[in-house]
This record gives C-alpha cells, structure tokens and sequence, in this order.
C-alpha cells in the first residue's frame, strides 16, 4: 500500500466525503481521516478538522483538481 498524505481539511465529513468521491471520479481513491469518536462525537471535527488523504503519487493530481474546483 502506498503511503497516504492530506491534500485537503474541511470541518465536517460530510464536505470531506463529497471531496473523497470527487476524486474517486478522477480515479483516485481518497480516505477520510478524522477524530469523531467513531461518528458519536461530529463535534471533535471542528477542533481538530477532517482530512482527505490519497496516496502520494496521487498528490499532486489531486491539488490541483481541488485549485480547479475552488476557483
């Protein structure tokens, strides 16, 4: 397995998820990484934000399909 780096941190899971299948769509598989207590506490996700991770020969594809959706 290739190591995983962030390219993206949101508040929610929700916004996390919809970036992650985003990039499904490009091919790429992205992984969620936060710590809301298994889903029982969303609210540690705004102390500590949620994270999209890919592998890092995805990476840099991956930024700039997220520059290019946030312009």
């Amino acid at each position: 397995m290739d190591t995983m780096v962030p390219v993206a941190e949101y508040n929610t899971r929700m916004e996390a998820e919809i970036i992650a299948n985003l990039l499904c769509s490009f091919g790429m598989e992205g992984w969620i990484h936060c710590d809301d207590l298994g889903g029982l506490g969303p609210a540690q996700s705004l102390q500590h934000g949620v994270r999209v991770l890919v592998a890092t020969n995805d990476a840099k594809r991956a930024r700039s399909i997220l520059r290019k959706e946030n312009q």
